[in-house]
């Protein structure tokens, strides 16, 4: 069979099973399965923290920010549909709106892998990030609106792909208790619920200042 061009980088790896699928609509799948063994992991200990949350998809420690802008107005087009679409009720409703939640899906995983090949693709070779137990800490500084388009944003999907990639190229991943990374001053350590006001991040012992999210990135 003739392999698409997106496919020719595993061209090389050991092939290991297949299967032929039919799908409901009626058209057949090759499906093959490729593997490869992980390349030995770099000792180096060249660190970058990263801040997961809902106004800043990710920020990492060297500055480097991936905001919601494009997700903000993207997620709320494929809410209101999905709203319309829910309050008619029809069968045929029901199956646009799966169509619309399935292509939704893949919108996530896209904006996700290209978030985290940009991450691993950089000179560092070890990626900090929080334990996923306490990623929406930031959820409620937000208002109701984008909590509600991209509140429930897939970020274990997002460490995950992170995680994986990062395997591949023998980088490492490491994930930190999250505990006050948020409240803790990145210049002298102090710790105070103070010290955070929705964005900006103020310490109230040395007056160091600094973006909320950049800060708790370098925390991490």
């Amino acid at each position: 069979f003739k392999l698409a061009e997106y496919y020719q980088k595993y061209k090389d790896w050991k092939y290991t099973n297949a299967q032929l699928i039919r799908r409901k609509d009626k058209n057949y799948y090759l499906n093959l399965q490729m593997c490869q063994d992980i390349p030995i992991k770099n000792k180096e200990c060249n660190i970058v923290g990263i801040d997961l949350g809902i106004k800043n998809i990710a920020v990492c420690s060297d500055n480097i920010f991936y905001n919601s802008k494009r997700l903000k107005s993207i997620k709320g087009k494929y809410q209101k549909l999905k709203r319309d679409l829910q309050s008619i009720g029809t069968k045929s409703a029901k199956r646009k709106l799966q169509k619309i939640s399935r292509k939704e899906n893949r919108f996530v995983r896209d904006v996700n892998h290209c978030i985290s090949k940009k991450i691993v693709n950089t000179n560092y070779t070890v990626f900090a990030l929080e334990n996923l137990k306490n990623i929406r800490r930031n959820v409620r500084t937000y208002n109701k609106k984008l909590n509600r388009m991209i509140g429930n944003w897939s970020f274990a999907m997002l460490q995950g792909f992170i995680n994986y990639k990062a395997e591949r190229l023998g980088k490492n991943v490491v994930f930190v208790r999250p505990n006050y990374t948020s409240q803790q001053c990145s210049k002298c350590g102090c710790i105070k619920k103070e010290n955070r006001l929705g964005n900006i991040f103020k310490c109230k012992e040395c007056g160091f200042e600094l973006n909320a999210d950049l800060n708790a990135s370098r925390n991490i």
